[in-house]
């Protein structure tokens, strides 16, 4: 009797890779005569999990130990008290998480994942994967060596079909997609931005197209660093959003950028494609919105300017037609080109334009876009505005993303696209709201607010509705520490800060300038100059909260407070320590910062 070999890989994703990491998994089973498919996990029911017979899950941890947006869904329901011990007796599963080791909560979502698949009775077939992006290689440094026992394990279980031998690498698979063509005739007249009232929530697959309605820097224009307050019209689109939530930005590519690589591969920027057609059954149509153009496709919706990963020069091989390029792109492709690869791509930041432009020989014909070309992904941004001070607007403070390695200069997608839109031009940004791990306490809770740089943002709209909420009644204290070099170059939305200060809804404010003396002044030495007022605020219930770059500050920051509390609680570092970590506990000491 002949063993059925299906192969389902569901995954949950932030940023898209593990995605990638997914699909790897289903095209390598087909390879081995699997009948795999890969499957968000927003778009797999679950009551189906139970008859499912074997299961690899590709999990993200996101934020502070967060599962992924298209995950929460599914978590909930799994999590449910009410599922019996044996739920999942007949499903045989793996799970490969994705995570950053320097972060404390490293791979929450595979670990918790794991542990909950077994408790209602799914079978674990192999060792949990962590994949960490702190790895010398990469997520590859995991990925691979794990993948290769995975795969020994499970031809032992679903032994090759009689006469079959597992697939060699290097020949082509079919492209997903047919690319059906139309004439102009075909494109609408117009193309609605702003969805209709009846429309779901707002998300990546339908984001709400806000109006710009003032884009301002905000650092001196002689200052190395541009950071750039930006204002979005919510209009009549009912878009609600509370202190600490995150707004998500889908950027496009830079015109001349997207024009530039449409010329260089040998497009027609007006070739209209009518729609994309499915090649097998079980290939989820397509979400890009047809018909369009190749420019508008290749502008709004494909990463050309980011940086690819190694699934990229596995499928270029098969379009270059240079001996020594094709000899190059297998090497990259290779686990022992692994550390090659990262040298020539991961660690300067290459693009997919600039490493098209090392291989001139790579032609990508249409069909095979969406195997090749990774898709744009959205940014988060910590929401810098207070619905009620600021009715029907969400307001973005953002640091432009431009850093030199070597002698190339890099730009972050998102921050330069953003940085160049005019608000006179009736521009929209597309973005949607996801709840903040972040919350402000009721009115009358103290709290102690420390963001230097552009994690100030949170806090902005943290100090705006509490300075509303003073028409209804008294607020509890708030103090602020701020940190920047130049108080007349990067002190960022300097002046409501005083303003705040002089009507009182900041009780504390600490400002840092740490190049304005000879001495360098930072946030961390502001804490501990004013350890009598913060320790009368930390006994009056204070929430501390933190927010900025994941270098030192955090680290410095919190020594800070443990000496605050040492000081004026007369205890011993031990103690001292302990008592800090109560707080953490009890999410009266949290902290959000990104790399």
């Amino acid at each position: 009797m002949e063993i059925e070999r299906t192969l389902l890989v569901l995954y949950g994703t932030q940023t898209g890779t593990a995605k990638e990491v997914a699909e790897r998994i289903a095209r390598e089973g087909k390879r081995r005569h699997f009948h795999s498919k890969s499957i968000s996990l927003d778009n797999f029911s679950v009551a189906e999990l139970p008859y499912q017979q074997l299961v690899v899950f590709v999990v993200a941890t996101t934020g502070q130990g967060e599962v992924p947006d298209n995950m929460k869904n599914f978590w909930r329901t799994i999590l449910q008290k009410k599922i019996p011990a044996n739920a999942l007796q007949n499903v045989k599963f793996a799970v490969f998480g994705l995570g950053d080791s320097s972060y404390a909560q490293f791979n929450f979502v595979g670990k918790k994942l794991y542990n909950r698949l077994v408790q209602i009775g799914a079978e674990p077939i192999f060792k949990r994967g962590d994949g960490d992006d702190q790895h010398r290689l990469g997520l590859e440094g995991v990925l691979d060596p794990w993948l290769i026992e995975f795969w020994n394990t499970l031809l032992k279980l679903y032994p090759l079909p009689p006469h079959k031998e597992i697939l060699p690498a290097n020949v082509l698979p079919p492209p997903k997609y047919k690319v059906v063509y139309g004439t102009s005739e075909d494109l609408p007249s117009t193309k609605p931005l702003i969805h209709s009232e009846n429309s779901p929530e707002f998300s990546q697959q339908n984001p709400y197209y806000a109006k710009l309605k003032s884009n301002t820097r905000i650092t001196s224009e002689d200052w190395e660093q541009e950071v750039r307050h930006l204002v979005l019209d919510l209009g009549d689109s009912k878009i609600t959003y509370e202190p600490g939530d995150v707004v998500y930005v889908l950027p496009s590519n830079i015109p001349k950028d997207a024009l530039e690589f449409i010329s260089y591969m040998g497009y027609d920027p007006n070739t209209v494609i009518k729609r994309f057609e499915p090649m097998e059954e079980d290939v989820p149509p397509s979400d890009l919105p047809t018909p369009s153009t190749v420019l508008e496709l290749i502008t709004s919706y494909f990463d050309i300017m980011g940086t690819p990963r190694r699934h990229f020069f596995e499928l270029l091989r098969f379009f270059a037609t240079a001996s020594h390029e094709i000899e190059k792109l297998e090497e990259f492709s290779s686990t022992e080109g692994q550390e090659d690869l990262r040298s020539y791509c991961h660690k300067v930041h290459r693009t997919v334009f600039e490493v098209l432009k090392d291989f001139p020989s790579v032609k990508i014909p249409l069909e095979y876009l969406f195997e090749v070309l990774p898709r744009i992904q959205a940014r988060p941004f910590s929401i810098s505005s207070s619905l009620k001070f600021s009715p029907s607007e969400i307001h973005i403070t953002m640091a432009v993303v431009t850093f030199k390695i070597g002698k190339r200069t890099r730009k972050g997608v998102c921050s330069t696209w953003l940085a160049s839109l005019d608000a006179s031009q009736e521009t929209r940004v597309p973005i949607w709201i996801r709840r903040g791990l972040t919350k402000l306490p009721e009115a009358s809770k103290p709290v102690i607010m420390v963001g230097p740089g552009t994690g100030c943002a949170m806090f902005r709209s943290f100090t705006q509705e509490r300075d509303s909420l003073q028409k209804t009644g008294p607020i509890g204290q708030m103090g602020f520490f701020f940190g920047c070099r130049h108080e007349k170059k990067d002190f960022l939305h300097g002046e409501e800060w005083k303003h705040f200060i002089e009507k009182g809804t900041l009780s504390l404010l600490g400002t840092a300038f740490s190049r304005d003396q000879k001495q360098k002044v930072y946030v961390q030495h502001l804490i501990t100059q004013n350890s009598k007022p913060l320790w009368k605020m930390i006994q009056d219930g204070a929430i501390i909260y933190v927010s900025g770059n994941a270098k030192r500050m955090p680290i410095d920051v919190r020594e800070a407070f443990r000496d605050v509390i040492k000081m004026e609680g007369n205890m011993s570092n031990e103690d001292a320590d302990q008592y800090l970590k109560q707080l953490e506990k009890g999410r009266r000491y949290q902290v959000e910062t990104w790399n």
